[in-house]
């Protein structure tokens, strides 16, 4: 799932929050009640007021008000505490601790070198503010809900550049010029630009929430968008409405939803593959070569189910730089190094994904099992899509390659990087290009050579055992006017090709072999009905 934040009037955190409620209520994954509940636990003074009203332009949006009487002033350490006694009992996850103290820790480092006095002993008088409490545990608890909402496993977060505003803010440390001190401390290296209304836009809270939670500063992601929210600001601004706007979405359809039930002409143990979420009242034998009868007993012999699986459409930046310089050896030891994962910095998802979740199928993870060899040049790197080499001749003749690197626009300077690293190149040229993308599902199924990855796509809905002819086991679709699905299963070839070394067996033959039991695996159908491969 990702989510995309608009800040083209600037980040506070009344306005992110709001936001976020109000497209978390629409998808119903949180609801005001909840979030006030929430705070009645961690903060029992404060009292919230959520409303809906409409701003300038007539855009409906949720106004959040916070109030404490007689509000104590709160040190960092406070703060820290009362945020990590939250999570002691249980009234916050540790992923949403996590967060919150992120947060307020990038705003207290902010504010003691504004202030030039250690972390510990400054007084904040901003952020010790319950509102700003409210704001960013508000927030943080909100993303962890549409992280985990309808079974998807992470977030990720783009949003607009910055509109920090003109003139002065007026606050207790006197009149100063926007942005305020910390703010201008906290978004730095962050796409900023002043906007046309003169008003302090950002402010401390908004920038530090943007920094921690915001994945890539980019323009609007290819998406489909499921609930949109806005959240108010407290100030006025003429001609336009102070809110910022959240749009809630998928890059993509549903990945594949496998169920494989027990059969009696099967010799295979049942297996689940669910790309959700495993249902957590069964066994699990994914990696597991016994079979739990009484499980099994439950379900009746199902064909393969398809979601609703649809063709998708992704934004990817292509890296061009032409090579004259290397030879072949070392030109192909950099893409073998380009496509490794040591030296990819990973994406700071707000993610909820167990490290050990076999079942995960997040394009760019890296598939192992106990049979295969964990290889870094095997594994598709984080970001990096695809590489490639094409032959050019340059300029005066000279026969040369041009190396081409597929990559998600965030990781597009990363990945420049490493090219220029490990090609000694002196530039690498940009385009930003989409391609239309299969739904696809790697899973493990046990064959007669034990577990083996399995690369599948299903494009339409197979209902029937009859409709298993369709399902093809090569990469050619078949083009019937009758089928109800246009479809593909094969082995990964470099688990074929070390069964093939291993056992010392023509490669072929075992890519005869891994079909037939895969289809055998997944249809639970006899020997006489299997499709012909």
């Amino acid at each position: 799932m990702i989510l995309h934040l608009d800040f083209s009037t600037g980040a506070s955190g009344d306005k992110i929050l709001g936001a976020l409620l109000d497209a978390c209520e629409k998808l119903g994954c949180a609801s005001a009640q909840e979030l006030q509940e929430l705070f009645a636990a961690i903060l029992p003074n404060v009292i919230i007021e959520i409303s809906r009203n409409k701003q300038n332009g007539e855009v409906m949006a949720v106004h959040i008000n916070v109030a404490e009487p007689s509000a104590p002033h709160r040190h960092f350490s406070d703060i820290r505490t009362l945020i990590k006694n939250a999570g002691e009992s249980g009234l916050l996850t540790k992923t949403v601790v996590d967060m919150a103290l992120k947060t307020f820790t990038t705003i207290a480092d902010a504010e003691a070198r504004v202030h030039g006095i250690n972390v510990e002993k400054i007084h904040f008088h901003e952020i010790g503010a319950s509102d700003s409490i409210v704001d960013i545990v508000g927030v943080s608890f909100l993303l962890e809900q549409l992280a985990t909402f309808n079974n998807h496993r992470s977030l990720k977060v783009y949003a607009s550049p910055l509109a920090l505003g003109t003139g002065t803010v007026t606050f207790s440390h006197g009149t100063l010029p926007v942005p305020a001190p910390a703010t201008a401390l906290l978004v730095q290296g962050l796409p900023v630009y002043a906007g046309i209304y003169e008003s302090e836009l950002t402010t401390p809270t908004g920038a530090a929430l943007a920094r921690a939670i915001v994945n890539y500063f980019q323009p609007f992601p290819t998406m489909c968008v499921s609930a949109i929210g806005f959240g108010a600001g407290s100030r006025q601004l003429d001609g336009t409405a102070n809110v910022v706007r959240a749009l809630v979405g998928n890059t993509k359809c549903d990945m594949i939803n496998f169920k494989v039930a027990k059969c009696d002409s099967a010799k295979h143990d049942e297996t689940n593959f669910d790309t959700a979420k495993q249902d957590e009242t069964k066994h699990d034998t994914t990696n597991d070569d016994t079979t739990n009868d009484d499980t099994a007993k439950q379900d009746e012999t199902k064909p393969l189910e398809a979601a609703t699986n649809q063709l998708a459409i992704e934004q990817c930046l292509l890296l061009e730089t032409n090579i004259d310089h290397l030879s072949s050896e070392a030109l192909a030891f950099a893409c073998e190094e380009l496509m490794s994962t040591d030296e990819v910095a990973s994406a700071k998802d707000f993610s909820t994904k167990k490290s050990d979740d076999s079942s995960d199928t997040q394009l760019g993870q890296c598939f192992t099992t106990d049979s295969l060899d964990k290889k870094p040049s095997q594994c598709r790197s984080t970001g990096i899509l695809d590489v490639w080499q094409e032959p050019i001749v340059m300029k005066k003749g000279r026969a040369a390659w041009k190396l081409c690197v597929l990559t998600s626009p965030s990781y597009a300077h990363i990945a420049a990087e490493r090219i220029i690293r490990l090609t000694g190149t002196l530039g690498v040229r940009k385009s930003l290009i989409e391609r239309v993308v299969a739904p696809r599902q790697v899973v493990t199924l046990k064959t007669r050579f034990g577990q083996v990855p399995f690369k599948v796509c299903l494009l339409r809905n197979v209902s029937n055992l009859q409709n298993v002819s369709n399902l093809r086991s090569d990469s050619n679709l078949r083009n019937d006017s009758n089928a109800q699905t246009n479809s593909w299963l094969r082995p990964e070839h470099e688990a074929v090709a070390k069964i093939a070394r291993e056992q010392n067996i023509d490669y072929n033959d075992v890519l005869s072999h891994l079909q037939q039991d895969a289809l055998s695996a997944i249809f639970c159908l006899p020997q006489q009905n299997k499709p012909s491969i």
